[in-house]
């Protein structure tokens, strides 16, 4: 008698099916490195934000437990090649490895860690232990408490004048930097090769007057303690850009009356730097070629202004600081200097 009809099921067959969800294991394993390498490659600059360290430890743990997941399915499947499952256990065991011990080395070597050891950021300080704190040179930014810390308007200022070179053109002339389209910038000139390979280099003709302002005024606990010993002393430096003597008279006049203007960060909270940090020389130095220099008279074309040293500034700042302890009648009471910008929100920003 001929053989009964037997249905044969549609569709994949299971070996086929197993053998898709293995490869599939397989890709997913593959992958689990490069996702984890973006996540540690952000962390690099986000060092210190405990939202990308909890992410990338979810991240580590979750995805090991997929790939142990994804081995044990491609072991079932391929029993057969004992080398292939091996080497798999060695890919994930090195990446993972690697993985573990870059993320132990960044939260001490990497270069947001290293830009940023030694510049700590205190919140809620009590306004009590700003002395303290002031000694040390790793606090960079400190926050005092809610309701703590009032800076007289009305400072204690002082005009130091300067010059430099302006109205610059550029003239032929040999260059150090002779590279095509290449602009090499040096403390007094700046040079280029033009596109018929001439050698040029920025020239100042001018000499242009500048003013920095310095402000000093006492910092105490709050708007009624007036009366006390000051717990320290803020100070501002302002730098202005003028094109001729005629305007920088006519500013000096003014002046006087500007005021130590602050403003609040941190959920208004009252914020400083503290100059003894080297960190915070550093962004003294980058801040006064940006936000804290304004070019209050036009027309001096390309110039060669390339900020004060903080130094001179910051000695400039403790004579006057003394003048204003004087005033006082706390000239024998030593007080820490804090320095507290106008946009000192952009500070903490940084």
């Amino acid at each position: 008698p001929p053989p009964p009809l037997t249905m044969q099921p549609s569709g994949v067959k299971p070996a086929d099916s197993d053998q898709r969800v293995s490869l599939t294991a397989v890709a997913s394993l593959a992958a689990t490195g490069p996702f984890l390498f973006v996540i540690y490659s952000l962390s690099l600059h986000y060092h210190d934000d405990s939202a990308w360290q909890t992410l990338w430890w979810l991240s580590w743990s979750g995805v090991l437990c997929v790939a142990l997941a994804c081995l044990t399915k491609i072991g079932s499947t391929f029993q057969d090649s004992a080398v292939k499952l091996t080497a798999g256990f060695v890919y994930v065991g090195v990446m993972f490895a690697l993985l573990l011990s870059g993320m132990w080395c960044l939260s001490r070597y990497s270069a947001a860690y290293t830009a940023e050891k030694g510049a700590l950021t205190l919140k809620d300080v009590h306004i009590g232990d700003v002395a303290s704190l002031a000694a040390r040179d790793d606090v960079a930014l400190i926050s005092l408490q809610q309701g703590q810390g009032y800076a007289r308007p009305s400072a204690s200022w002082q005009i130091s004048n300067f010059s430099y070179g302006c109205h610059g053109e550029w003239v032929q002339g040999s260059c150090h930097h002779g590279i095509d389209g290449l602009v090499a910038q040096s403390p007094n000139h700046l040079e280029k090769t033009s596109p018929d390979g001439q050698c040029m280099h920025l020239r100042f003709p001018d000499v242009c007057p500048g003013a920095e302002l310095l402000l000093v005024t006492p910092v105490w606990y709050d708007n009624s303690s007036q009366s006390d010993v000051p717990t320290a002393l803020a100070f501002q430096s302002k730098f202005f850009l003028f094109d001729d003597e005629a305007a920088r008279s006519a500013w000096a006049e003014q002046a006087a009356s500007e005021e130590f203007g602050t403003e609040t960060c941190r959920d208004g909270s009252f914020c400083a730097l503290l100059p003894g940090n080297l960190h915070v020389q550093a962004h003294w130095s980058e801040w006064h070629l940006s936000s804290g220099v304004e070019v209050w008279q036009e027309g001096m074309g390309a110039h060669s202004y390339s900020g004060r040293p903080f130094s001179e500034s910051f000695a400039r700042a403790k004579s006057l600081g003394a003048v204003q302890m004087s005033q006082l009648s706390y000239q024998d009471v030593d007080v820490p200097l804090l320095w507290v910008p106008a946009d000192i929100h952009e500070s903490f920003q940084r």
